[in-house]
């Protein structure tokens, strides 16, 4: 687009080049959402979108957004609840970066390296490990995902999603593709539990697809990303062994889309919309999962 007028092409260019940043080397990015876009509704929305699922971003807006579109405003609600919630894995992302030197937004291929077609999928990325995001880059809502091997949920609906495939969606102006990866934990937190607690304490760990045999580790960073956290999940001889280090004793585990688990050492287990969620207090818990189903 002209230089002033920015569109869905300029869009699809700071994404991109966002993602360019990375590969690069800078290991985080702002995003502006800019103040002629609140022009087009639309655009706005999606704009809104990607820089809510990036490390950091900025509404460049001066005056009345797209004529006082409330629907504008409903999704900015929305998207800053979401966002409130991520914070404690958002702010990892980018410990990690000035740590680890790793992006907080990567290239598939960087999560992806054994996978040609990830290579290729240049208009998503992932953000931290765990979420991978599909920002909507047309006007007509259209957006076509490579979603890599192993069962993916959707971040929004939950919906279950296997890989490898692509997937062609018409995506409407509400919403923004964005999944979870399998065998991951995804940590969140409360929009008020930070006030009366420390920033690794009062945290929901949300575990999606564990691979039976395997090993799942998540590492939260605490103010000033000196001290940290850590999380292990083990999975095998009919139980699911949770070890963490470092938080409070205000934790909640929850086992995304497993219900009907047999016993637990700490607590009882709730069953929830999503799954089972256990309330922690412990450094170890153990889950029996030999009769346990999935929704």
């Amino acid at each position: 687009s002209p230089q002033g007028t920015p569109g869905f092409p300029s869009l699809a260019a700071a994404l991109r080049n966002s993602i360019s940043y990375g590969m690069s080397g800078l290991t985080s990015v702002n995003i502006d959402v800019p103040d002629i876009a609140k022009q087009d509704a639309v655009l706005f929305k999606r704009w809104l979108q990607f820089a809510s699922f990036a490390p950091h971003f900025r509404l460049r807006c001066t005056n009345s957004i797209a004529g006082g579109d409330q629907s504008i405003f409903s999704q900015l609600r929305i998207l800053t609840d979401i966002r409130t919630g991520l914070s404690p894995y958002l702010y990892s992302t980018v410990c990690e970066g000035i740590k680890y030197g790793i992006p907080a937004m990567r290239a598939m291929v960087m999560e992806f390296p054994g996978d040609p077609a990830a290579m290729g999928a240049e208009d998503q990325y992932m953000l931290g490990s765990s979420l991978m995001v599909c920002p909507v880059l047309t006007r007509n809502g259209q957006v076509t995902v490579y979603i890599p091997s192993g069962i993916w949920t959707d971040f929004m609906t939950r919906e279950k999603i296997r890989g490898p495939k692509y997937l062609v969606r018409n995506v409407d102006t509400d919403t923004i593709p964005v999944f979870v990866r399998p065998n991951s934990i995804l940590v969140t937190r409360s929009s008020d539990s930070h006030r009366e607690t420390g920033i690794l304490d009062g945290l929901t760990f949300t575990c999606f697809e564990l691979a039976p045999g395997s090993v799942t580790a998540c590492e939260v960073f605490g103010e000033d990303g000196n001290a940290s956290g850590i999380i292990r999940i083990t999975t095998g001889n009919n139980r699911i062994t949770v070890h963490t280090d470092g938080f409070g004793r205000n934790k909640r585990i929850v086992l995304s889309d497993i219900v009907n688990v047999v016993s637990v050492s700490e607590s009882m287990p709730e069953q929830t919309q999503f799954g089972t969620m256990i309330e922690s207090s412990g450094n170890e818990l153990i889950i029996g999962d030999r009769k346990s189903t999935r929704l």
